[in-house]
């Protein structure tokens, strides 16, 4: 069961954890400190600016990404890139719809919202089933937007 167990000693993961930090270069910096020679880091972090809401303001975001920006801050800390990509890229125009739209009648109420929503099963079913779908996806190819980033780099 635990046959290739050992390729997995050399993987630290930060998932959905940079965006929460003042200085995420100096947490970078650990990061690849922590990560043993040729290890690997898995990383994802929500993307664009322009999907800013009241979740990330709930949720003590201090930014979202951009791929170039993650990229050169893992580059600067030695980082190799082995797979960077914007991520459930379907959900991008819905969220950036719900956000706009919560944003204008924000201005009506000062009570923010989060992004959390429960769904029928049937709905959630077919968001689980586009979401496989794009893991198969990003297999071979990189997404050009999404509102998350997915990154996986290795220590030189």
């Amino acid at each position: 069961m635990f046959n290739n167990f050992n390729k997995f000693q050399n993987l630290i993961t930060a998932i959905d954890v940079l965006e929460h930090i003042e200085d995420d270069e100096k947490n970078i910096t650990e990061l690849y400190r922590l990560t043993k020679q040729n290890g690997l880091v898995f990383i994802t972090v929500p993307a664009f600016m322009l999907l800013w809401g009241d979740h990330d303001e709930l949720y003590f975001h201090k930014r979202r990404y951009l791929t170039s920006h993650i990229k050169n801050k893992l580059i600067k800390n030695n980082f190799k890139i082995l797979k960077i990509s914007y991520f459930e890229s379907i959900y991008f125009i819905p969220l950036l719809l719900v956000r706009k739209v919560k944003k204008i009648l924000r201005r009506k109420s000062s009570v923010k919202q989060d992004d959390f929503y429960k769904f029928p099963e049937f709905i959630n079913k077919i968001l689980t089933y586009t979401i496989t779908w794009e893991y198969y996806l990003l297999k071979k190819i990189n997404m050009p937007f999404g509102p998350s980033i997915i990154i996986v780099a290795q220590k030189n």
